[in-house]
């Protein structure tokens, strides 16, 4: 899973698509915008542990500034979709990922090696459950230590703000959400429904394969209850995290983009086990 691991919180965050979108086609053009926390404070002083104050600043302000040693990076990603099938080139690790939202597979393929690793629910949820088991630990030792609640682990409602932006040609409601020390500020539209449900798959359950700080929370599943996430600013103890749609492009894809080549080598999650311990 280091493939996955290592696009972090990139264009993972932005796998909205729609599970049984048959009647969407085409290209999702999204951006990552990550600021570190001495960044906000070279720019806002002591108003950069106010998540109101840090959410204020435009959006291009971070931008502009983004580059080598500055505090800023930015990333920008297509995401293809053809039905229940999404894919995600990665080209800074040379891979691209085809995620089947019906199945629930998941392939890594690598052209430079011929060959993909697929992923099923089934694996992920053996991979996930040394994880999940020690997470349901720390969650029994919190409750028994004080009245049974765990604010980290809490019930996440997204609250409406009552207030609308049209962000790149969509029509956005604000929301805020808070778990634990992250805050989220949403905008998210109830246009583009068949991509929304996709966004919703991948933020329930097993099939959920972004690790952000929202993402574990379950503010991401609390968004995802809303509609389709346009703009989602997230404001935690590691730094400020902006995920945006920048446009939807409807268009005719090729079918074999959403599949490996018949001639690539096929690896299961047993072939990389085996390799492992061959080490």
């Amino acid at each position: 899973m280091k493939e996955i691991a290592a696009l972090g919180a990139s264009s993972l965050l932005l796998l909205v698509s729609a599970a049984r979108a048959a009647e969407f086609e085409g290209v999702l053009q999204s951006r990552i915008v990550n600021v570190e926390t001495s960044r906000l404070v070279t720019m806002l002083g002591g108003d950069a542990t106010d998540a109101h104050k840090v959410f204020a600043v435009p959006l291009e302000r971070f931008v502009a500034l983004a580059g080598p040693d500055s505090g800023v990076q930015v990333k920008e990603a297509d995401l293809k979709v053809k039905g229940s099938k999404v894919r995600l080139d990665d080209e800074a690790h040379g891979i691209y990922i085809i995620i089947d939202t019906n199945s629930g597979v998941v392939s890594i393929v690598k052209p430079k090696d011929k060959a993909y690793l697929e992923w099923t629910k089934s694996d992920r949820q053996r991979v996930n459950a040394p994880n999940e088991a020690a997470q349901e630990s720390m969650q029994d030792q919190a409750a028994k230590k004080g009245d049974g609640k765990d604010a980290a682990t809490a019930q996440v409602e997204a609250k409406p703000l009552g207030k609308t932006q049209t962000i790149n040609d969509m029509k956005t409601s604000a929301f805020e959400a808070h778990s634990g020390a992250t805050t989220v500020l949403a905008w998210i539209t109830p246009e583009y429904k068949e991509i929304a449900r996709i966004y919703k798959v991948f933020q329930s359950g097993d099939q959920r394969l972004n690790s952000s700080p929202a993402a574990d929370s379950g503010i991401e599943r609390t968004l995802a209850a809303q509609g389709l996430p346009v703009r989602v600013q997230t404001f935690d103890p590691s730094g400020y995290h902006i995920r945006e749609l920048l446009g939807i492009e409807k268009k005719a894809l090729a079918s074999d983009l959403f599949s490996a080549p018949a001639d690539y080598a096929k690896r299961t999650l047993e072939d990389t086990n085996k390799a492992a311990a061959a080490k």
